[in-house]
C-alpha cells in the first residue's frame, strides 16, 4: 500500500500533464485565430532615385520676333517687292514711295539755302565797311542755319520714302497693295529676322513650371503622326514669372536649324513638345494598383511594417508627381522606402494584420 506521500507526487504530475495539455491548446487556437486575421498581400520594397521626368506637351510655332515696317512719310506707294512668306535678304528693297514730293521738298530746301547763304555773303562784304550792323548778320547766319536743318530733314525723308529689309527673315504680312495712299508710321510689312527666327510658345501648369529651367533642352515634332514626321532639337528661351489663365507662358528656340529645316517652319504649326528639365528630383515609382485613393496630386497607399507580432498596415498620405501607363511617380511620402503593399491594398484598413504572399495569389 502507498504512502500519503507518494500518493500526493502522483496526483501533482497528473495535474501538470493536464495544464500543459491546456496551455498547448490555447496556443494552438491563438496561432490558428491570429492566421485566420491575417489578410494576404502583395508586399514590394520601393526604392526611390534621383531622375528628371521629360515634360510632355503641345505647342505652336511663332516667329520670335515681329519687325513693323512702314514709311516715316507719307505718300502714294509706287513699288511693292515683298510678298507673304518670302525670304528677303538684308537691305532688300521692299517697297518705295512715288518720289515726286520728297525730290521737290529737297529741290526747295536747297533752293531756300542757296538764297540765305547769298544773303550773308552780301551781308558779310557790306558789314566789312560798317554799312550793316552785326546784329543784322548775324540774323541771316540765323536763317542759314535753319535752311541747312531743313534741307538735311527733306533729304532724310526722300531718303525713307523707301523701306529696306532691316535683316535677313521672312514676310510674314503685308497690309497694302501698290498705287495705295499711305500714311507716315502706317505697318506695310510685319517681318520675322531669321535671328531669332521660329520657335515654339506653349502652356505650362504651375507644376511643370516649377521642373522647367531657362536652357533646359528639349525635342520639337513637326507633323506629328503623320508620314512626314520631323523631330527638330530645341531649348527653353523663355519663362514668363507670371500666370495666365493658370498656366505659364514658354518659348523654345530651334537649335542649328538646317536650309532644309528652316523651309519647314512657318508660324501656326502645331507640334508636340517634350522638355527635358536640368534639375533632377527625388522619385519613387509605384504600381498603379498600389493608389488605393487620390484627390489631385495628392494620394492614399497601404504600407507593411514588421514588428513582434508580424506585420502591420499603414496608410500613407503621398505627394503624386506623375500618372503613367501602369504606375504612378511619387514626389513625397515614401522618403524611408518602406514596403508597399503592391496587390490586395482595396482589402485592408490601417492596423489590419497582414500575410505576404505571391502576387498571383492575392484575389
Amino acid at each position: 500500500m502507498e504512502c500519503p506521500r507518494q500518493i500526493n507526487r502522483w496526483i501533482r504530475l497528473i495535474l501538470a500533464g493536464l495544464m500543459v495539455g491546456s496551455i498547448s491548446q490555447l496556443s494552438l487556437a491563438a496561432a490558428t485565430e491570429s492566421a485566420i486575421r491575417q489578410t494576404p498581400v502583395s508586399l514590394v520594397k520601393v526604392q526611390s532615385r534621383s531622375m528628371a521626368l521629360p515634360i510632355r506637351v503641345t505647342g505652336q510655332t511663332v516667329a520670335l520676333e515681329q519687325l513693323l515696317l512702314g514709311f516715316r512719310i507719307g505718300g502714294l506707294i509706287q513699288q511693292l517687292n515683298g510678298d507673304v512668306g518670302q525670304r528677303v535678304s538684308k537691305g532688300q528693297l521692299l517697297a518705295q514711295l512715288d518720289s515726286l514730293e520728297a525730290d521737290a521738298a529737297v529741290q526747295q530746301a536747297q533752293a531756300q539755302l542757296d538764297d540765305v547763304i547769298r544773303q550773308r555773303q552780301r551781308l558779310s562784304r557790306l558789314q566789312g565797311n560798317d554799312a550793316v550792323s552785326i546784329q543784322a548778320l548775324q540774323g541771316v547766319e540765323t536763317q542759314e542755319t535753319l535752311a541747312r536743318e531743313n534741307l538735311r530733314i527733306a533729304e532724310f525723308n526722300r531718303k525713307h520714302s523707301r523701306i529696306l529689309a532691316p535683316a535677313d527673315g521672312w514676310i510674314l504680312a503685308r497690309n497694302v497693295e501698290a498705287g495705295q495712299w499711305v500714311q507716315s508710321g502706317q505697318t506695310i510689312f510685319v517681318m520675322a529676322p531669321a535671328d531669332p527666327g521660329f520657335g515654339v510658345r506653349l502652356l505650362l501648369t504651375d507644376q511643370q513650371r516649377q521642373a522647367v529651367s531657362m536652357g533646359d533642352t528639349a525635342s520639337v515634332v513637326l507633323n506629328p503622326n503623320t508620314p512626314n514626321e520631323v523631330t527638330l532639337k530645341a531649348h527653353v528661351r523663355e519663362l514668363s514669372l507670371m500666370a495666365t489663365s493658370s498656366l505659364f507662358p514658354a518659348e523654345l528656340a530651334f537649335d542649328d536649324l538646317s536650309a532644309a529645316q528652316q523651309r519647314q517652319l512657318i508660324a501656326g504649326l502645331t507640334v508636340r513638345v517634350e522638355i527635358t528639365p536640368a534639375t533632377k528630383a527625388r522619385l519613387t515609382s509605384i504600381p498603379a494598383a498600389a493608389l488605393v485613393a487620390a484627390n489631385g496630386r495628392h494620394g492614399q497607399v497601404m504600407v507593411a511594417s514588421r514588428g513582434d507580432g508580424g506585420w502591420t498596415a499603414e496608410q500613407r498620405t503621398v505627394e503624386i508627381e506623375r500618372l503613367s501607363a501602369g504606375s504612378v511617380w511619387i514626389r513625397a511620402g515614401l522618403e524611408d522606402e518602406p514596403f508597399l503593399v503592391s496587390r490586395g491594398a482595396e482589402l485592408i484598413e490601417a492596423g489590419d494584420l497582414l500575410r505576404p504572399i505571391a502576387a498571383d495569389e492575392v484575389h
